[in-house]
């Protein structure tokens, strides 16, 4: 486990390749992103309300709060520029299911990253609490309709990794940053 993700991040082709992390709050990505840069990142820089970017090696990660964003925010220019997307969502959370699934409909529909791979993660699948299975969460988020992209759903336990290297070898090779 502690081979990822230094190892693969400092073999990748790309000088600075970047991916967004995007969920509601409370989903998980902040956990995600320190467990997953095993807190060696660069000190986090703020953007705007509800984003930060950290720096991990090779790789620029964005943190994005969809809902922090106002409904009638203009959306120009803040997708630009990544080549990947992880969607982070919290599988105990049955009340904002359809919630999280309208936010993950609205950031597949914006232009910029149109094509991009996704990573979908359901977070906490390993509580013994009653959570919503993947094959439930695929369907909400209506993942088998989806034609344009790559994408894959992952069960991931951001606090101890469990289920992080395999999904992240899928993104970065979808990325096509490794072989």
């Amino acid at each position: 486990m502690g081979q990822f993700p230094a190892k693969i991040c400092n073999s990748l082709r790309s000088e600075e390749p970047r991916i967004l992390v995007a969920g509601v709050k409370g989903a998980g990505k902040t956990t995600l992103l320190e467990n997953l840069t095993f807190g060696e990142q660069e000190p986090p820089q703020n953007i705007q309300l509800g984003m930060q970017t950290i720096r991990y090696k090779k790789v620029k990660f964005t943190s994005l709060d969809l809902d922090s964003i106002p409904a009638n925010a203009e959306y120009e220019g803040l997708y630009h520029g990544y080549q990947g997307i992880i969607f982070i969502l919290d599988l105990q959370d049955f009340k904002k299911m359809d919630y999280v699934a309208r936010h993950f409909k609205k950031l597949l529909e914006q232009p910029e990253l149109k094509n991009l791979p996704i990573l979908v993660f359901g977070n906490k699948y390993d509580l013994d609490a009653k959570v919503m299975n993947l094959k439930e969460v695929s369907r909400k988020l209506e993942l088998p309709e989806i034609k344009d992209r790559q994408h894959y759903i992952h069960g991931l336990c951001a606090l101890t990794r469990e289920g992080l290297t395999d999904a992240m070898f899928w993104l970065f090779h979808s990325m096509k940053l490794i072989d």
